[in-house]
């Protein structure tokens, strides 16, 4: 068992200031034991949909301030790339970043998703995988990390092993350079909490000395065994499955319950899922919210975006449609109903 420093969680809400260790410590002794951040909005955006989505307009129109950015996947051979095809320098998706923090916003870079192959099960060495994550975080000036492990990747151990001591390693840079790095690792999630297979990339990131900030559980596409009659119940599935998250959380890295609170997050799929009977709705939205602030989880979010806004006339809405929910009542609703 690993215990991990509370410090990189403190360090969370700050995670776009580059604040030296000694100065953090030195803030932190000085301040009168200090309430924990507020829960926040991390929304994911696919950043290869098609129109480019508006990071920065979105600041102003939804109000939104920070995202997660998906998914940069393996292209040719360890190569990380925007969704497989798109370079990791592309100018188009740099420039809307740029904007987006000129704005005043901050993002989170994803790795994985249910698409591509992430690195870590590419990179055959765990000095190639490191070089690869450096050169996204480095590209980006990037001080956020999510890694979306699910579908085939999830068995894959010696993935695990790589990924778990190629953060280490960047996190070890990082604070050479006198910098943070904040990682979530996102997991798929039953309302009964995690099987053995997400469970796994814990115990093997614990096991390697990565530092996890935040657990992200994918509260979504349960299944009809897992999630019976979801009528009305996707918002009371989703805080069930936060809360058994939660007791796996604090077993394998030793934490209090509030500690392990402060490293949960949840994100909802927005509207229909699979099977189409899981629906998750805006009085969801609302309940989830409430149950994370009430624990001051590390935030909420949402699969996508881009989803969040009614459907075309005669189009109807699945769980795998980028452009809408199939139940939001106009464009942003999920948005308002997460910010609160």
């Amino acid at each position: 068992m690993v215990v991990l420093a509370t410090g990189s969680v403190a360090a969370f809400s700050a995670w776009g200031q580059e604040q030296p260790e000694k100065q953090q410590q030195e803030q932190r002794a000085a301040a009168p034991s200090p309430k924990p951040p507020q829960t926040g909005f991390e929304p994911y955006v696919d950043m290869g949909y098609y129109p480019p989505f508006d990071l920065a307009g979105s600041l102003h129109t939804a109000g939104v301030k920070q995202y997660v950015l998906g998914f940069i996947v393996a292209g040719d051979g360890c190569t990380p790339t925007w969704d497989g095809e798109v370079p990791l320098d592309d100018e188009e998706i740099a420039e809307r970043i740029t904007q987006f923090r000129a704005e005043g916003g901050m993002v989170r870079i994803s790795f994985g998703g249910a698409a591509g192959a992430e690195l870590a099960s590419v990179c055959d060495s765990v000095s190639a995988l490191t070089d690869a994550y450096q050169r996204v975080i480095d590209t980006f000036s990037a001080t956020a990390l999510d890694f979306d492990v699910e579908g085939n990747e999830l068995s894959n151990t010696a993935a695990h092993t790589r990924r778990a001591q190629a953060i280490a390693a960047l996190q070890k840079h990082a604070r050479a350079a006198g910098k943070t790095l904040n990682v979530a690792f996102t997991l798929p999630v039953n309302p009964s909490g995690f099987t053995a297979t997400p469970i796994r990339v814990l115990n093997a990131a614990a096991a390697n000395g990565a530092a996890v900030d935040v657990v992200n559980v994918m509260a979504m596409d349960y299944g009809r065994w897992a999630a019976p009659d979801p009528e009305g119940m996707m918002g009371t599935y989703a805080i069930q499955a936060m809360t058994n998250a939660h007791a796996t959380v604090r077993k394998i890295f030793g934490l209090s319950p509030e500690e392990a609170w402060r490293r949960i997050a949840v994100t909802p799929l927005i509207g229909v899922n699979v099977p189409a009977t899981e629906v998750f709705s805006i009085e969801d939205a609302v309940k989830v919210t409430a149950f994370a602030r009430e624990k001051r989880a590390a935030y909420v979010s949402m699969w996508s975006i881009t989803r969040d806004r009614p459907c075309p006339e005669g189009v109807t809405a699945d769980a795998d449609s980028d452009t809408c929910a199939g139940n939001a009542p106009t464009e942003y609703a999920f948005t308002r109903a997460f910010l609160g």
